[in-house]
């Protein structure tokens, strides 16, 4: 069975996950748009997919482009095969 630890941000605008998507491209995160995880509720129906050990850095340039906290929620998915589950990552 195949199994992946990936991080999911979900953000509540879709035309901030684009701008943020493009920005942490332009920073060298590696990160793509996703639809956001039927499991997961937001008012936007995208997230941003990438990878946990990126969390970090993301947090740092989030608050580096003064981001509204409070518009981003992350979370940690493991899959495994068709399971996926969802864990709530604290925002330092």
């Amino acid at each position: 069975m195949r199994e992946e630890k990936f991080l999911i941000v979900a953000i509540n605008s879709t035309n901030l996950v684009m701008q943020l998507e493009k920005k942490l491209l332009e920073r060298g995160v590696a990160i793509r748009v996703i639809p956001l995880p039927t499991e997961l509720s937001s008012s936007c129906g995208f997230s941003l997919r990438g990878e946990l050990d990126d969390l970090s850095k993301i947090l740092s340039l989030f608050k580096e482009w003064n981001l509204d906290m409070d518009l981003v929620d992350f979370y940690g998915c493991e899959k495994k095969g068709l399971k996926k589950i969802f864990t709530p990552l604290k925002k330092i």
